[in-house]
């Protein structure tokens, strides 16, 4: 399943993997962990 959003909250609760994409390439494949939400926000803050 696909879910696209830009609720970080709410996809580091339902995912067990996130890809990050800018301008159609992957930027970050992640596995979901307890630190994923942390290192989104980190990366969206720039």
């Amino acid at each position: 399943m696909l879910i696209s959003s830009h609720d970080l909250n709410h996809i580091t609760e339902v995912c067990e993997r996130i890809v990050v994409l800018d301008q159609g390439k992957i930027i970050h494949d992640i596995k979901t962990s307890s630190d994923t939400l942390k290192e989104l926000e980190s990366y969206f803050a720039i």
